[in-house]
């Protein structure tokens, strides 16, 4: 999974932009309505929909979904620290608890989109994003 959440850079001789910041612009999080569609996963996300299925069970497939939401937490963690130290976050911001939102953003978007087929799903994910960001 970490190379899936490499940090995104900018041109050649630009400084890199916060990791979150950045994507929220790139392919990580889905644009409204610029393609054909939403679906970058069909059937939505494999991790979120294992977590509903195992959370309740004992066993090695709910053990690598914790780790695999583990990571994706400290990922998450990470990323806010990483801009919140380089001063990207609105004052006071709570980098822990931005990524306990976040991850509340990309479940209720999973859902908005594959459960109840949300044109606007992505727009609303993005700006939720940017209003936690302060973008």
């Amino acid at each position: 999974m970490d190379d899936a959440f490499v940090p995104h850079g900018t041109a050649p001789g630009k400084p890199r932009q916060p990791r979150i910041r950045s994507a929220s612009r790139s392919g990580l999080l889905p644009r409204p309505r610029d393609s054909p569609s939403l679906e970058h996963f069909p059937g939505g996300c494999l991790l979120s929909a294992a977590t509903f299925e195992y959370d309740s069970l004992t066993g090695p497939v709910r053990d690598a979904i914790v780790d695999g939401m583990t990571r994706w937490h400290t990922y998450l963690v990470d990323a806010t620290t990483r801009e919140a130290d380089l001063g990207e976050l609105p004052d006071g911001a709570d980098p822990d608890q931005l990524a306990f939102e976040l991850m509340g953003l990309f479940t209720g978007f999973n859902m908005s989109v594959h459960l109840l087929h949300d044109p606007d799903a992505a727009t609303r994910l993005r700006q939720s994003i940017g209003r936690l960001l302060g973008l």
